[in-house]
């Protein structure tokens, strides 16, 4: 028995160890990234899965140059050389600095909600033009003859929410990137409806494959992450 255990140690540290390198959006780092390795390292020991941070349009862009095997992204179209996978709907918040003086600690304590022709009448801190939640403002106020009332444009997640707070001014963000915010009071959050406001959350993948067993293990990790980030969201999800 001894001998057998040690041939298989002994094979398991011949077996190259495989690399994967993944990709999530911040709002999905806030909420899912300790449950992503955590499991990662349950399910497949013997792979280094490596997570990079960035917003969906500079993600897709380092798949494409094959820097990234997996994403974990929004709102991201067919394309060559890549497959996408929806697996959930996720509705947007329009965010304010406070004015209520309670505290949010999980999506089901936002109740209040405000329609998209409000929102777009507000003075608004925006992402860049190619930003997928910029995009998809923009495409939905079209059919209601308006356009979003730009007091600012901000790239980085970060920056926006620290704006909207020592600005006094609003944005739309999802419930991730706003959660900490929220649950300190230091922000507050209502439900954009007529229409909702909601972006797609996509698994992506590049052209690289693990070996068989380990690409099994990697759709068992995808649908865990997938029900975590849905049972995260509540009722701001919907799965497709």
């Amino acid at each position: 028995m001894e001998k057998t255990e040690q041939e298989i140690t002994e094979l398991n540290e011949r077996v190259p160890e495989q690399v994967l390198n993944v990709g999530a959006s911040p709002s999905i780092i806030r909420l899912a990234a300790s449950h992503l390795l955590a499991t990662a390292r349950t399910l497949m020991p013997r792979v280094r899965l490596n997570l990079i941070e960035e917003t969906s349009l500079i993600l897709l862009d380092a798949l494409r140059r094959q820097e990234l095997d997996v994403l974990l992204a929004h709102d991201v179209p067919e394309g060559p050389g890549y497959v996408t996978t929806p697996m959930l709907r996720e509705q947007l918040l329009f965010v304010t600095p406070r004015d209520v003086s309670h505290a949010v600690h999980a999506p089901s304590d936002i109740t209040e909600v405000i329609s998209l022709r409000k929102v777009l009448e507000r003075e608004l801190i925006l992402p860049l033009r190619q930003d997928g939640i910029r995009l998809l403002i923009e495409q939905s106020a079209r059919p209601l003859k308006l356009k979003p009332r730009i007091a600012l444009q901000v790239q980085s997640p970060q920056a926006l929410k620290i704006l909207i707070v020592s600005q006094s001014m609003a944005g739309v963000l999802p419930y991730g990137l706003a959660a900490a915010e929220l649950q300190t009071g230091n922000l507050s959050a209502r439900k954009i409806v007529d229409p909702e406001l909601c972006r797609t959350m996509c698994i992506v993948r590049g052209a690289k494959r693990l070996s068989e067993d380990e690409e099994a293990k990697l759709a068992t990790l995808i649908e865990s992450v997938t029900a975590f980030l849905r049972a995260r969201l509540g009722p701001l999800s919907r799965p497709l």
